[in-house]
């Protein structure tokens, strides 16, 4: 089989003519199809996974491949030749193979800002190898009564002329991009053009190497026979390319998003669990879907804070309200957090529930515990000389009561009635002494920041018993008003709220001392329809007006140096806080005047106080 003629002096060819729109139309084609071939190659180095660089890669191949192919079928379209001419539909189709396959090799080197000698010659063999390959294979998927023979230095031009202008649009487009990402849609356009060229070039320097050796079948050059097949061929394979183009610039994109995504839920997930506290988020049915380290290493403190966390949930809670949760672990510890939920919203405003965030506040509340023990304990060391005093007296009644008795055993002229009412007083003081050093102690001691109902009535009575006897001997007088009869039940420590009363007595003695040698101070306690009002007042002469709004600072004292801590306001202010109360001062009347707002503690623990009240009374 001849593949080549040197010599047409004494040979008949047939003549050819082609249609110019469709020679447009096929340079066009090579052009557009190259440039998505090397858009899809721009996008391999974002990819991060194998398998979608590899899918990528193989939509390239089979765009530059189909390109190549359909630019010379639409070239054939366009072809007319003086025979009847058909075509092969196998060979048609497999011609396909050679440009895909080179394509495939070069795919790696299209997108590249910079090439070696080496890549550059290598991808220059392949794309122009690959080009001839397709083109001269398709050439003989031609069946006709003529002899395709090919001049050989015109075949030898065809070939060079695609690996020279592969060469140069490989050239062209590495330098446009060293530049930034933004001359990518340059390099794009021109190596398309470029590609393009070497296709247009190689296919029509190849079609005038080609010599068409016979008989003339007909006056004039005519379209292939089966020209309309060929036509829905090309067209198929075209629309096929711009969906395998799109395919694999569409999973590109997804794949980029879904590693944005991912990159992006790490970060979260490594800001949520660096931070010191716990993020659980909890769906419409109450279960946990989400929950950091932070969270982790809570709630394996305690099983039953999620329980209570879903409880407050189905309570409803206010946005970002803050909500103490106390738990206790065994009989000697108790645990506490903070608790903080807000909406949890997906796309288009749905509801998935709520965003928790807990906080632990077990060592602060500890530590909040120790402070007020601390300030109780300075507080009782002011106190010692009342202290002594109010102990002293009943001792003195009990000496002399035993001393008359001895001084009436002595006369043999003691009764029993006598004996017996001489024990009844010793036994009233001790009782008095006992108390005093009982309460005394409770109060002392470290109390518990479990709340449960108390009556205002009872720490009141205790904090007047503390201090009557040393506020008299400072010439200060103490009343306690109330205007109803009825029990006053509020929720809350009670050992807290005495040292609250204590504390604020205690500044009014101080401030009566500093300022005249006697005077009064005075207690009025009113009912609110939601509240109990608590009015501390007295006539020291009042706190300094620049003094006023750091009173409850700690560590903020008007005492001269020594004498006070500067703690006792501002751990008030904190334990009338946790009661969700309010703590108040300002001057009137001649002196201080601290408020005290506590909300009413309602439902059946009231009605069981009042009962209990009735009853001991």
């Amino acid at each position: 089989m001849n593949f080549f003629i040197f010599d047409t002096t004494n040979v008949l060819t047939i003549a050819y003519s082609y249609s110019w729109p469709l020679v447009v139309l096929s340079i066009a084609l090579a052009s557009v199809g190259s440039g998505l071939a090397i858009y899809l190659s721009h996008l391999l180095p974002t990819i991060d996974t194998k398998s979608t660089r590899r899918a990528v890669r193989l939509a390239g191949a089979v765009a530059f491949g189909g390109a190549v192919w359909s630019m010379h079928f639409v070239g054939m379209l366009a072809f007319k030749l003086c025979v009847n001419v058909t075509y092969d539909p196998e060979i048609t189709v497999l011609s396909s193979l050679p440009a895909m396959f080179a394509a495939w090799l070069a795919m790696a080197y299209l997108g590249k800002k910079s090439l070696t000698f080496f890549e550059l010659g290598f991808a220059s063999v392949m794309i122009g190898g690959g080009i001839g390959i397709m083109h001269y294979s398709g050439m003989y998927a031609m069946h006709m009564t003529a002899q395709l023979l090919f001049d050989p230095l015109t075949f030898a031009l065809s070939i060079a002329l695609a690996f020279a202008l592969s060469m140069a649009s490989l050239i062209m487009m590495a330098y446009l991009n060293k530049g930034s990402s933004q001359l990518t849609q340059r390099s794009t356009i021109i190596g398309g053009m470029g590609f393009g060229a070497a296709i247009s070039a190689m296919h029509y320097m190849g079609m005038y190497a080609a010599r068409f050796v016979g008989v003339s079948e007909t006056e004039h050059p005519i379209f292939a026979s089966d020209y309309l097949y060929l036509a829905v061929l090309v067209l198929i394979t075209s629309m096929s390319i711009l969906s395998v183009v799109f395919s694999g610039s569409l999973l590109t994109r997804v794949r980029q998003q879904h590693t944005k995504l991912e990159s992006v839920y790490q970060d979260y997930t490594y800001l949520l669990n660096s931070v010191n506290l716990g993020i659980i988020s909890i769906d419409r049915n109450g279960q946990m879907d989400f929950s950091n380290r932070g969270a982790l290493e809570v709630l394996e403190q305690s099983s039953e804070l999620l329980t209570r966390i879903r409880e407050l949930l189905a309570q409803g809670t206010s946005e970002n309200e803050l909500t103490e949760i106390s738990i206790k672990k065994n009989r000697d510890t108790q645990l506490h957090f903070l608790v903080s939920a807000t909406r949890h919203f997906g796309p288009n405003e749905q509801d998935l529930g709520y965003w928790v965030v807990i906080t632990d506040v077990t060592d602060i509340r500890l530590h909040e515990q120790h402070l007020i023990h601390s300030a109780k304990l300075a507080t009782l060391g002011e106190m010692s000389t009342g202290m002594a005093h109010e102990i002293n007296q009943p001792l003195n009644v009990i000496r002399l009561a035993l001393q008359n008795l001895k001084y009436l055993l002595s006369k043999d002229s003691i009764s029993k009635d006598r004996v017996t009412g001489k024990i009844d007083t010793i036994n009233t003081q001790v009782d008095r002494a006992a108390r005093l050093v009982s309460h005394m102690r409770t109060y002392g001691r470290v109390a518990s920041t479990d709340f449960e109902p108390f009556d205002l009535r009872e720490a009141l009575q205790q904090s007047e018993d503390i201090w009557s006897e040393q506020l008299r001997l400072e010439s200060i007088t103490l009343t306690v008003e109330y205007n109803h009869d009825s029990p006053m039940i509020v929720n809350g420590c009670l050992v807290q709220f005495e040292q609250v009363m204590i504390n604020m007595i205690n500044n009014a003695k101080d401030a009566i001392r500093s300022f005249r040698s006697a005077g009064h101070i005075g207690i009025k306690v009113t009912e609110q329809p939601e509240s109990y009002t608590i009015l501390v007042q007295d006539d020291g002469g009042g706190i300094p007006d620049d003094a006023l709004p750091n009173i409850f600072v700690p560590f903020f004292t008007t005492k001269p140096v020594g004498e006070g801590t500067g703690l006792g306001c501002s751990i008030s202010y904190g334990i009338i806080s946790d009661m969700g109360g309010e703590l108040e001062v300002r001057n009137c009347g001649g002196g201080a005047c601290f408020t005290i707002t506590i909300p009413k503690y309602s439902g059946e623990e009231v009605a069981e106080a009042e009962a209990e009240a009735a009853q001991a009374s």
